[in-house]
């Protein structure tokens, strides 16, 4: 069907035509005509040259949609005005880096030798660890996170000297640092299952300080070869734990990537 349509003139400051389409015009079907072809005088008339201020953040929206599972199912959301567009194209874009930045991080990660990220020498010491000591690890210069012993009397391939630890979120200030973390269970890293040489070597280091450990801490271990949930001894748990760890003593290296690892995932190094 044809329609007849009218033709109008609209002047006013540059700075305000997108406000004035998005108000006025953009419920209309509109043809936009040449006005230098269409108006009398156009001796101080100048074409309007700028690029298109939208077609960065356009691309981006594209590029970003192109990533979503069946994006032709998903449904706009309307709702948004520009800038509220605008505002979420820039953050997407900012996660988006910050993904890409660990990914890579992470990608270095996995081909560095053992010596590149392996923990930091605290103080080497010869202690017999016990449930509920307080110590620290250092996966950087200057930068220190506290761990707890869980359970110190736990055999490993009928071997004794191993122990259930939690290393913690909570930063220590320092080797020195005789503060007590905030919460035992808000934990960097899963439950590990380490032997004393981590002590030995320096990479744990005793603050000289132990807590209680409660009862009814959650935590536990899946087996990958017997394809079920365990105690730190081997026995079958009924449920799944809140905390779960890999059955097994942690390697020489295991604990020092899985703190690396985490450190990059959540942006701190």
């Amino acid at each position: 069907m044809i329609v007849k349509m009218k033709f109008i003139n609209i002047s006013g400051p540059r700075d305000d035509i997108d406000r004035v389409i998005d108000l006025y015009l953009s419920k209309y079907e509109i043809q936009l005509e040449s006005a230098l072809s269409e108006l009398k005088t156009v001796d101080n008339l100048r074409p309007f040259m700028e690029i298109n201020p939208y077609r960065e953040a356009l691309g981006q929206a594209e590029q970003f949609t192109a990533l979503l599972e069946d994006p032709d199912q998903i449904t706009p959301d309307t709702k948004l005005g520009l800038d509220g567009m605008f505002e979420l194209i820039r953050n997407t874009s900012t996660d988006y880096q910050s993904l890409q930045e660990k990914k890579e991080k992470l990608k270095i990660l996995e081909e560095l030798d053992l010596k590149e990220y392996q923990l930091k020498v605290i103080k080497r010491k010869r202690v017999k660890p016990q449930k509920g000591d307080l110590f620290v690890v250092s996966p950087k210069e200057n930068m220190y996170f506290w761990g707890v012993i869980i359970n110190s009397d736990v055999k490993v391939c009928e071997e004794d000297g191993f122990m259930v630890v939690f290393i913690l979120k909570d930063r220590a200030e320092s080797p020195a640092d005789t503060s007590i973390p905030n919460s035992i269970t808000n934990l960097l890293i899963e439950p590990a299952i380490v032997g004393k040489w981590y002590w030995n070597k320096g990479y744990f280091y005793n603050v000289g300080i132990s807590i209680e450990i409660p009862d009814n801490v959650d935590y536990g271990f899946y087996s990958v070869g017997r394809r079920k949930y365990v105690d730190e001894y081997g026995n079958t748990m009924k449920k799944e734990p809140e905390l779960v760890g890999i059955y097994g003593a942690c390697t020489n290296q295991g604990i020092a990537y899985e703190i690396n690892y985490e450190l990059i995932a959540s942006g701190l190094i």
